[in-house]
């Protein structure tokens, strides 16, 4: 699977996923430029632990020693899952209210309807506007969402020579005039 590399300059183009982490140059300006892993989750590694750490960590005890406080009863050889899942019943039975104790303190989730983003000002004016960024010597970017603009200036990837263009806007600004906040109030480069 290749990386999709964006250069500073608006160019894009692909690398092979192993060269992720190393610093590379645009083919067609030559600048040089970190080349960032793709969104997939790192693959766990085992990690061998000395015999000595192994016996420091807790261990798990059943629920049944859980609620007595003491040690479980050795299961005998053969016993059968109705005899384990007998003693986990008497364990909840005999602390009936922990459960609800617990659901006590949990806080409710707001609704999906009230999670919205933190928006700049500008982007909150119309968050349904399509926006698109131009930079130097490149191509405009294809329409971009609300989401994604912000992610591109929390992201630190805005250099101040970019303009930007908003789907009610008549003409291209430039960034630094659109996101003044973001680039010292407005300082021109």
């Amino acid at each position: 699977m290749a990386i999709e590399i964006h250069c500073p300059n608006g160019h894009r183009f692909r690398v092979k996923e192993q060269l992720a982490g190393r610093t590379g140059r645009c083919p067609t300006c030559g600048t040089k430029l970190q080349i960032e892993a793709t969104n997939q989750l790192p693959l766990a590694r085992l990690v061998p632990l000395a015999p000595e750490v192994v016996a420091t960590l807790p261990r798990a005890r059943p629920l049944a020693a859980a609620a007595s406080g003491g040690n479980p009863r050795p299961a005998a050889d053969g016993q059968s899952w109705q005899a384990v899942a007998a003693d986990i019943a008497a364990a909840a039975a005999s602390m009936p209210d922990v459960a609800d104790r617990a659901l006590e303190r949990i806080e409710p989730l707001p609704a999906a309807g009230d999670l919205r983003p933190t928006f700049h000002a500008t982007i909150a004016e119309r968050p349904d506007a399509t926006w698109c960024i131009a930079f130097p010597g490149g191509d405009p970017t294809e329409p971009l969402d609300a989401a994604t603009m912000q992610a591109w200036l929390d992201g630190g990837h805005a250099t101040g020579t970019e303009v930007v263009w908003r789907s009610d806007w008549p003409e291209w600004r430039p960034v630094q005039d659109a996101f003044p906040d973001c680039f010292g109030g407005g300082v021109r480069f």
